[in-house]
């Protein structure tokens, strides 16, 4: 496995997880990436008037019908061990968060096992 990242975090083939001065061993960590938040969806008095003077009563119902949607959504790389580390993550990088937090737990598995049966 080569080094692998994700924005200023470090997964090396050598079992430790680097960020910027900081590392911590990969085994006995867990990554997860959590949404927080939510997308609401209102009516805007705005395409209610419009509906209505485009359409009349029935533009009304449509303007009243199609709804503004608002993102309050944050995404975030939670990464704990000896250190917790937590990443903020835009929502064009999510698969990639997602991808990176599969590395870690896996290499977190690999490498506690390893350090299991070299302590027998």
């Amino acid at each position: 496995m080569k080094t692998q990242r994700f924005e200023r975090i470090e997964l090396r083939p050598t079992g430790e997880l680097y960020r910027g001065d900081e590392w911590q061993p990969v085994a006995g960590t867990a990554a997860t990436v959590t949404t927080i938040g939510e997308v609401r969806q209102r009516s805007t008095l705005t395409r209610v008037v419009a509906g209505g003077l485009v359409a009349g009563p029935l533009g009304v119902i449509g303007g009243a019908l199609l709804r503004k949607s608002t993102d309050d959504r944050e995404h975030y790389l939670f990464i704990t061990g000896s250190i917790d580390w937590t990443v903020p993550v835009k929502q064009y990088q999510l698969k990639d968060a997602q991808r990176f937090a599969l590395l870690v737990n896996e290499a977190s598995v690999r490498h506690t096992r390893l350090e299991a049966e070299a302590s027998r």
